[in-house]
């Protein structure tokens, strides 16, 4: 964990790397729709077996 915690240090301070990882990350659909729509296919799928 204390590694992980160095990482996300390091990247925080790296302002390229930040600025990647915001991009990346906002870039990134998280919306409830986006999770809906994968359980519904998990639950249609389940229904089929």
């Amino acid at each position: 964990m204390l590694e992980i915690i160095r990482f996300a240090v390091a990247t925080y301070k790296d302002e390229k790397a930040w600025r990647k990882l915001m991009r990346n990350a906002m870039a990134t659909d998280n919306s409830w729709s986006m999770s809906a729509d994968k359980y519904i296919s998990l639950y249609e799928e389940m229904c089929e077996k």
